[in-house]
């Protein structure tokens, strides 16, 4: 009897461990990356690769094999690290059992960039405008949606964005470069505040005595509204047997009547308006 038992523990001990579940079995993989770009040859890029089971757990240790279906544009080592070889496409694909996942590789390599402008001119500080970079490879195909990077000679002058933009900020000159790869091409640009308006203070003049005289401020602004520093400003009288003004527009009476003084700056021009009366009216 007490063999009977001893039997009976034996089987119900070897028949109660049940719950152990199937092996696991590589059902997916998941890639670090999806697609790769490459912009230079020899450039390389690590892809790692998580594989689960199909309870999604992940396997550690799972074997992978990596293969790249077109090996002159793209290679990739038996740990996964991808290696530019030349401008095409390929498909890299990470298997492991009946599983796999496969990342888009794209090689171009830039050899030639034009920018829509290699002079740029500003009147007026403030004044903007977009430069745009085709970027080509090898094959003088146009590379869609190419890396560039901007940069300017002075950020003080001439500053750009990272897309390209540029502005005049002050007057001098400034080269503008972008670079895609080893690519690049550059526009100059020159920024000389043009005159657009000039105002006189005062706008008018009053002499009581020959000889008296006055100042005037002419104010000279861009087409922004931007005063421009030391312009060059010409002065002109219309009638100097009444009024005479010098180059730094000192207004001197002469003789009793009316005036008109200019001052011009390129094509803009202010004037002001002088009347020298030495006697009263009722003297006459």
């Amino acid at each position: 009897m007490r063999l009977t038992k001893i039997v009976c523990l034996l089987l119900l001990t070897a028949c109660g461990d049940s719950t152990t579940g199937p092996p696991p079995v590589a059902t997916s993989i998941v890639l670090s990356s999806t697609s790769l770009t490459f912009t230079s040859l020899g450039q390389t890029q690590q892809l790692t690769a998580s594989v689960q089971d199909q309870s999604g757990a992940t396997i550690g240790g799972a074997a992978l094999t990596w293969t790249s279906s077109a090996a002159s544009v793209a290679t990739v080592s038996s740990t996964g690290l991808v290696t530019a070889v030349a401008d095409g496409t390929a498909t890299i694909t990470a298997t492991s059992g009946s599983a796999n996942a496969t990342v888009a590789v794209t090689v171009q390599v830039p050899v030639s960039l034009d920018l829509s402008y290699t002079i740029l001119s500003f009147a007026a500080l403030g004044d903007t405008t977009q430069l745009i970079a085709t970027v080509k490879n090898a094959g003088g195909i146009v590379i869609s949606n190419p890396t560039v990077t901007w940069a300017t000679s002075s950020a003080y002058i001439a500053p750009v964005s990272s897309a390209g933009l540029v502005t005049a900020v002050a007057a001098g000159t400034a080269t503008i470069t972008a670079t895609s790869g080893s690519a690049s091409g550059t526009a100059t640009v020159t920024v000389n505040q043009t005159a657009a308006s000039i105002t006189l203070s005062p706008t008018s003049l009053s002499f009581t005595s020959a000889g008296d005289g006055a100042n005037l401020v002419a104010t000279v602004t861009d087409a922004a509204g931007n005063t421009i520093s030391n312009p060059t400003v010409t002065w002109a009288t219309s009638n100097a047997s009444v009024v005479t003004v010098s180059t730094a527009g000192l207004v001197t009476a002469v003789a009793d009547g009316t005036a008109t003084i200019t001052a011009t700056s390129g094509s803009a021009s202010g004037t002001a308006t002088v009347t020298v009366q030495t006697t009263s009216p009722d003297d006459h």
